[in-house]
Order: structure tokens, then C-alpha cells, then sequence
């Protein structure tokens, strides 16, 4: 066993005190081991951190899609409940179809045909999975439902023209 060397030495405040001589090596770099570990785990936290922020983005995609969806879904179903009841006349013409008469005299047309619903021949809502309207005296109950949500939509409405 080598014997280690002692030296004293004074310090700033007077006292004495043993310091151990020891040889060091003089070390300078990484050893490829180490280096390698490095590499390993920073691999390994980013594939983590890129997989968390592609599923949030993912989720974010879809939640908003289902956002879009659902507010085209509310806001066709608030016009087409407020066409029939500032209607003069509601005619049913079957469970797909049905033509409303506003006061001004002009007639609206809604028939659903090849999952798309259609107001006068235009294009009102598309990916509609279900567009079905039962009359019971004079309430109208409207179904909505777009394919591509499992969310559906339903109202009913009660008739205040003829």
C-alpha cells in the first residue's frame, strides 16, 4: 500500500491544517462508453417527447374537427328552426322533404338526398348521416346526424302558422 504524503499548511486565519498530497491523472475527454450512454438517453427522451406532442396535435386535429362539425350541425338546425317558425305555411312533403312559406311569400325547400341536405337546390349541410322530420299535430321533430360524429342532433318545433 503507498503511503500518502502530508503537508501543512496555514490558512487565512492563522490555523494549521493537514492537506493530503495525492497524484491525480490528468483526464481530459469522454471515454466512448460514456459518450454512448449520452446518445442512448437523448434518443430515447426525444422519441418520448416527439410522440407527447404528435398526440397532442392529433388530438387537437380531431377536437376541433368534432368542434367544426357540431357548430355547422347547431347553427344549419338554428336557421332551419328559425325558416319554420317565422313561417305563413308549412308544407310536409315526406320524411326527407318539407317547403316552408316565410311571410314575404317566398318559398324554402329542405330535402335530403345522397347525404347532403339542401335548402332551394343549394348545398346547405354536407356528411349528413340522417335528416328525418316527423309532424304529430303541430309539432315538427327534426333529426340530424353527420356521418363522420356520433353526435345527432334533434329538435323539435312547434308550428305557429297554418
Amino acid at each position: 500500500m503507498k503511503s500518502l504524503k502530508h503537508k501543512w499548511k496555514t490558512q487565512s486565519n492563522g490555523a494549521r491544517c493537514n492537506v493530503i498530497m495525492n497524484k491525480t491523472l490528468n483526464q481530459r475527454g469522454l471515454t466512448l462508453m460514456e459518450v454512448l450512454a449520452v446518445i442512448i438517453i437523448t434518443v430515447i427522451v426525444g422519441s418520448i417527447l416527439f410522440n407527447i406532442i404528435i398526440q397532442g396535435n392529433e388530438q387537437y386535429s380531431n377536437q376541433s374537427q368534432a368542434n367544426r362539425e357540431i357548430s355547422d350541425i347547431s347553427y344549419g338546425l338554428k336557421v332551419f328552426t328559425k325558416d319554420i317558425r317565422m313561417a305563413t305555411k308549412v308544407e310536409f312533403v315526406n320524411s326527407n322533404s318539407i317547403k316552408s312559406t316565410n311571410p314575404a311569400g317566398s318559398i324554402d325547400h329542405y330535402v335530403y338526398s345522397n347525404n347532403t341536405l339542401y335548402k332551394n337546390s343549394s348545398v346547405y349541410l354536407e356528411n349528413v348521416a340522417k335528416f328525418q322530420i316527423s309532424i304529430e299535430d303541430t309539432t315538427i321533430v327534426v333529426d340530424i346526424k353527420l356521418k363522420t360524429t356520433h353526435d345527432e342532433v334533434s329538435t323539435q318545433l312547434v308550428v305557429r302558422g297554418e
